[in-house]
């Protein structure tokens, strides 16, 4: 996600290793939200003896994590697994207070009800019987369909002893949604660990979210005052929460090295390129930029402590250099990040001997930080955002509109007009003039690519396309600047296998691998997407998006 805060300034065969376990998320993780709401409070019948509220508002799409489609009376007809956290809660009660069997119903296609635990396998089904305790209380869970799947209204009935009482179910969109994919580490934010979620799922937020980020495997949103949440996986502490572990399942805020939380913070980095490094860095009011996760070679370009390790609180990074960043672009996996200066000059900090394939003029020994030069070796200046990609070329974008070129990457993934020989040097813009650039850490070398937004909000792309996640409908490299077929570009983001863009209207559109519904459209479509497609099972109106590098796209509202 690239738009920021300024009010305070696959196939099978490349699944991803063993680290993917399921396990349940650390309670500490676990905000204190209310995704449900009554009122009144406790509505009572005049007459029956149950009382449920007589209205309620839930979240479309909250409830459960699904794996599969929608079919007779607009329930899902396969796995479903249950997710509290965001579910709509039925409040009941019997008066006089005694153990009574009720028996609740509702109505409205692709509503369901259940009573088990959460991230608990269960039968969707649109009616329940509950026993409620010798005080008379009881509760009952709805789970509520994924946009365009079923109906956004729902009629409950609660009948008892031949009396009855009734609510109205309001569902309204999240506040952030999760697409689908793969999510066994907390990528919903809804406390669920499953696997191949099948529609657009809500994140579990107590406050709306004013940006959205991503990186590795993990999300990061920035409210509108400044606040941070973060969730998913967190083995290197990317999470910030001041601990490493497996997953963060519902979303929570981090902390600073000091134990403060952000009040601040302006704007995150990651959804950029959903790189391969487990690592959040965002910016806050005072222009100082904070890390949390892999601290390797020294690429956070940090003073004092510089050993590699994980940082587990968000700590400052950026003072080795000579003037304060104004973007930092990730690695994947060298160990070498690109950072933009406000003086307009570019770095290179981290393991100096992997610099050479980012630019041949650089030896293999020296400091860890390396300001980048032309060919004659005149400072680079008058930069306004340099990314890199594949750990094998970088792209500078300058103040004045021009574009250059640097790397070692195979000639199929480099531009036409760049000479081979590993130095910078400028090469041909797309049609308009530039607005914003941004790059794709892939998965496989050939896939590679880098993307621009031109003045009139057209989007353009050159690179690798090998499993369509580039938009343009072809799964083969291109090296000239090629159109996308989506107008009014607002936002772009984009992981090693998916993309999605955000137009002018708040539609979403995807590109990429579909193995796990990764798109969150069609399960029963095995993908890819080559050419951007609508998603229309996400609510209208989204104001942010991100994708992680494998696993899952997300969306903010």
């Amino acid at each position: 996600m690239s738009s920021t805060n300024e009010a305070q300034r696959p196939d099978a065969g490349h699944r991803l290793p063993s680290r993917r376990a399921v396990v349940a998320a650390s309670a500490w993780s676990v905000p204190a939200i209310a995704v449900a709401t009554a009122s009144p409070a406790y509505a009572a019948s005049a007459e029956g003896p149950v009382n449920i509220p007589p209205t309620l508002t839930g979240v479309i799409g909250g409830g459960w994590s699904i794996a599969t489609a929608f079919g007779a009376n607009g329930l899902p007809t396969g796995y479903a697994r249950s997710a509290r956290p965001t579910a709509t809660r039925i409040p009941i009660t019997v008066s006089p207070a005694r153990a009574t069997v009720v028996t609740v119903t509702v109505s409205g296609a692709g509503f369901a009800l259940y009573t088990v635990a959460n991230n608990t396998a269960f039968l969707p089904t649109q009616s329940v019987t509950v026993t409620t305790s010798a005080t008379g209380v009881a509760e009952v869970f709805v789970a509520i369909p994924p946009f365009s799947k079923g109906d956004t209204t729902a009629t409950i009935t609660a009948a008892a002893n031949g009396d009855s009482a009734v609510s109205t179910l309001t569902a309204e969109p999240g506040l952030a949604y999760t697409l689908g994919g793969h999510t066994p580490e907390g990528q919903t934010g809804n406390g669920a660990l499953l696997n191949a979620v099948g529609y657009p799922t809500p994140w579990a937020l107590d406050v709306p979210l004013a940006a959205v980020y991503a990186t590795q495997s993990s999300f990061m949103g920035i409210t509108a005052d400044g606040r941070v949440r973060t969730g998913g996986w967190n083995t290197s502490g990317e999470c910030g929460v001041g601990a490493v572990s497996t997953a963060v399942a519902v979303p929570a805020e981090p902390i600073k090295e000091d134990g403060t939380v952000f009040t601040d913070a302006v704007r995150g980095i990651g959804a950029q390129n959903g790189s391969e490094q487990s690592l959040f860095i965002l910016e806050d009011s005072s222009g100082d930029w904070w890390a949390a996760g892999q601290q390797l070679g020294n690429s956070l370009a940090m003073t004092g402590n510089i050993a590699d390790r994980s940082l587990t609180r968000f700590t400052k990074i950026g003072q080795a250099l000579p003037a304060k960043p104004t973007w930092v672009s990730y690695t994947r996996n060298s160990n070498v990040n690109l950072f933009t200066l406000a003086d307009g000059t570019a770095w290179l900090a981290g393991t100096r001997v992997n610099m050479q394939y980012y630019d041949r003029g650089i030896s293999t020994t020296g400091p860890s930080m390396v300001q980048l030069t032309w060919p004659d070796g005149t400072p680079v200046t008058g930069v306004k955002k340099a990314v890199q990609s594949n750990d094998r070329g970088m792209m500078l974008l300058f103040e004045d509109g021009r574009l250059a070129y640097s790397g070692t990457a195979t000639t199929n993934i480099t531009p036409a007009d760049y000479p081979g020989d590993g130095r910078l040097h400028e090469i041909a813009t797309p049609p308009g003039g530039i607005a914003e650039l941004w790059e794709r850490q892939p998965y496989e070398w050939e896939t590679a690519g880098y993307f621009i937004k031109n003045t009139r909000d057209e989007l353009y792309m050159l690179g690798g396309a090998y499993y369509g996640q580039s938009g343009h409908g072809m799964t083969t490299p291109v090296r000239e600047w090629t159109k996308i077929p989506v107008e009014n570009v607002d936002d772009f983001a984009c992981g090693a296998h998916a993309m999605l863009v955000l137009d002018h209207s708040g539609d979403v559109w995807y590109s990429g691998v579909n193995d796990e519904n990764n798109s969150g459209i069609d399960p029963a479509f095995a993908g890819p997407y080559a050419t951007a497609t609508k998603v229309t099972t996400l609510p209208p109106n989204a104001k942010a998006i991100a994708v992680t590098w494998w696993d899952a796209p997300f969306v903010a509202y």
